[in-house]
């Protein structure tokens, strides 16, 4: 057999996926995926192809084009995703680079829970791996950086996700992938940004490494690959492990409402570098749009010095200090909206929610309703126009059922209210006072009494699930 059949066979075997199994493979176009669908194909496996095209430079409607024509010839099923790169990356605030590699990603996970696949195989090769570990240490990387790719992991962050990657070449050379190619008369396209220097990894390929060869007279490749293979053993054998033990430690997930919190105790009671290596597993995991960086976990590090209630907001969430924790919550750090209501009936949309006030045609049977986000007052004794707001420091309620004011900052330490829901608590005013603090306390001058003859209802919907922190 070929030897690069022996070394996908091979990979796949110890991966457990069976002969005749079905497999997603990620086909751009290039010379290394198209090799990889080859050899799947020829080795007996169910493949079926997908593409992302980009639309980010003049060739990516040829590049589809080929991958059409090699799975027609092959009668190998495709999948095409077109997407706007530019656009996206815009959207997600990031780099091209990191927005493709999350489209891609995603669409080969719905691909493979579409077709009832167990794996998704790309076209990372050795000279990958080598220029990955170079990137990795000039960028000042850990032990994780320096393992480079591993040749099998889950398709996405979850764990225990159903679907793996595997990168079968990756213990095989480019010039051995383009050998093979020729030699079975296979066409593919080559991507100028590949050699490009205005990307980093194109200035290593293009530069850097054929100059290390040159003044050196070595090959770096396998020697940069063999050190990743190394350091991918001694991860798994000591640091996974121990980041497991110290994550079940200090990590608790908060199922209802996303994300989770870190306890201070004991992260505080660990070494800087579990730390800091700690936040940034939260990060990954509970705010996946912040940006994770070692200035990012020192940022966040500094919590645990802060005041209760201090807190660090991303578009992409917050990080909270809570009195025994560092909360990581999705909820995006940008201001809550504001919004008016001008009459009886109106509703306004906010990007949190939405607030609506209607008229009811009589005195309801009971005035308690079983939700704290919907109240009944009497309409008469609003003074339009309402606003619904964020609370401020310095606002006071009348409370229900009181003669005096009560500062709406107290109201919420008395209900117990943490800190990164404190941040989301609206209040509705009229052109007099606070009216209502949202879910949590009716203001006395608008409630409903023996008198009232205009009722109206009060009902707040929120987008973000809030738990109950009404009393």
């Amino acid at each position: 057999m070929n030897p690069i059949r022996d070394d996908v066979a091979a990979a796949l075997d110890a991966a457990d996926v069976p002969s005749g199994a079905t497999v997603v493979v990620g086909v751009s176009g290039g010379c290394d995926s198209i090799v990889l669908a080859h050899v799947l194909d020829a080795l007996g496996f169910v493949v079926h192809v997908a593409h992302v095209n980009y639309n980010l430079r003049p060739g990516a409607a040829a590049d589809e084009a080929l991958v059409r024509a090699f799975c027609e010839k092959r009668r190998l099923p495709l999948r095409v995703h077109q997407v706007d790169g530019a656009a996206e990356a815009e959207r997600q605030g990031t780099s091209v680079q990191a927005a493709a590699r999350d489209v891609r990603y995603a669409f080969f996970g719905e691909a493979a829970a579409a077709v009832g696949a167990s794996a998704v195989a790309v076209a990372h090769h050795r000279d990958d791996q080598a220029e990955t570990v170079l990137l990795n240490l000039l960028r000042g990387c850990g032990p994780e950086g320096l393992a480079g790719m591993p040749a099998e992991r889950p398709l996405h962050a979850d764990a225990d996700a159903d679907v793996r990657l595997l990168r079968p070449l990756l213990h095989t050379r480019r010039r051995a992938i383009r050998a093979y190619a020729r030699h079975h008369h296979l066409a593919w396209r080559e991507d100028p940004s590949n050699q490009s220097l205005s990307y980093e990894r194109g200035a290593l390929r293009a530069e850097v490494l054929p100059a290390i060869k040159q003044h050196l007279t070595r090959d770096a490749v396998p020697a940069m690959a063999r050190t990743a293979d190394l350091m991918r053993a001694y991860v798994e054998a000591t640091v996974t492990p121990a980041l497991t033990q110290y994550w079940e430690q200090v990590a608790m997930a908060d199922d209802e409402q996303g994300g989770g919190r870190l306890r201070l105790d004991p992260l505080t009671a660990l070494p800087r570098v579990w730390q800091t290596r700690l936040i940034l597993v939260a990060l990954r995991r509970w705010l996946p749009g912040v940006p994770r960086s070692a200035a990012t976990a020192d940022e966040v590090y500094s919590l645990c010095e802060a005041q209760v209630g201090r807190s660090i907001p991303w578009p992409g969430g917050t990080v909270w200090r809570e009195r025994d924790a560092l909360r990581f919550d999705p909820t995006p750090g940008t201001p809550t909206a504001t919004g008016t209501l001008a009459t009886l009936p109106d509703a306004v949309d906010l990007p949190q929610g939405r607030l609506e006030v209607t008229r009811l045609n009589g005195r309801p049977d009971t005035l308690h309703t079983i939700d704290p986000y919907t109240v009944i007052v009497d309409a008469d004794r609003l003074a339009w126009p309402l606003t619904v707001r964020p609370w401020q420091p310095g606002d006071t309620l009348q409370p229900l059922g009181m003669t005096g004011h009560k500062k709406v900052s107290d109201l919420l330490t008395d209900a117990k209210v943490p800190p990164h829901i404190r941040a989301r608590v609206l209040v509705v005013a009229d052109v007099a006072r606070i009216v209502w603090v949202v879910g949590l306390r009716l203001a006395d001058p608008v409630r409903v009494r023996d008198d009232t003859h205009a009722f109206a209802k009060i009902t707040y919907n929120s987008d973000t699930p809030t738990p109950s922190y009404a009393p």
